[in-house]
């Protein structure tokens, strides 16, 4: 059995040490989170089996990463495009509860998973959304009531995550319906993420983003691309 605290607490003095706070009691809850992803694999396949005993270093880590180029803010709305299992966007909001957090999958059983990590965990200010982003267009409908809350009005959200969905050139049109003005859009990429910027250089410019930064992410494999919409 996987000692999953003492890995947990490692990765987050890394995290604590490239200035990154965590609230109180993130390290119980990731451990929670980490047994739930274990039991739920072979009925979802939320992660590879042969991935398990890297959890933390493979999905876990890398998933706290966001952190080094956005700084949370009360009044933004953040959304995990094709979350999966909740990574990043589970992990985040674990280790600061403070985010208001949409998770969004078009696997109906990851979003049971994620629904019953929320109930299990007492998680607060998150919301599940079974759905493809393409189809996250609509300014009215039930879609958009579970979402915005507000009578219908679909939101723009001020950050976008996307782990493993697509290359930018297709991700940027993917996330259309969801960016607004000034929204950020964070994403993870590996060691060719300078080729595949410049050949979705021109889906940028024609629909308005600005590639604003890249760091590495220091305890983890993954780069993290910063686009801001700047038009």
């Amino acid at each position: 059995m996987q000692d999953w605290a003492e890995q947990i607490e490692r990765l987050l003095t890394c995290v604590s040490e490239s200035g990154i706070s965590c609230a109180p009691g993130a390290v119980a809850r990731l451990e929670a989170y980490c047994r739930a992803v274990c039991d739920w694999t072979k009925r979802t396949g939320l992660v590879a089996p042969a991935d398990l005993p890297l959890l933390v270093q493979k999905h876990v880590g890398p998933g706290l990463g966001p952190l080094l180029l956005e700084t949370p803010e009360p009044c933004d709305r953040w959304i995990d495009v094709g979350t999966g299992g909740g990574f990043p966007g589970m992990v985040l909001k674990l280790c600061r509860p403070d985010l208001r957090m949409t998770l969004l999958d078009s696997s109906r059983k990851k979003t049971i998973f994620l629904e019953r990590v929320k109930e299990q965990l007492e998680v607060a200010d998150l919301e599940v959304v079974e759905a493809r982003v393409e189809a996250l267009h609509l300014s009215d409908g039930p879609l958009a009531d579970q979402i915005a809350g507000n009578g219908g009005r679909f939101p723009a959200f001020e950050v976008i995550l996307m782990r493993a969905v697509a290359p930018l050139g297709r991700a940027l049109p993917l996330i259309e319906g969801i960016a607004g003005a000034d929204t950020r859009f964070l994403t993870f990429k590996g060691k060719t993420w300078e080729e595949e910027l410049a050949k979705a250089q021109p889906v940028l410019t024609k629909m308005g983003w600005k590639h604003e930064a890249t760091v590495q992410i220091p305890w983890a494999q993954p780069k993290i691309l910063k686009l801001v919409r700047v038009s």
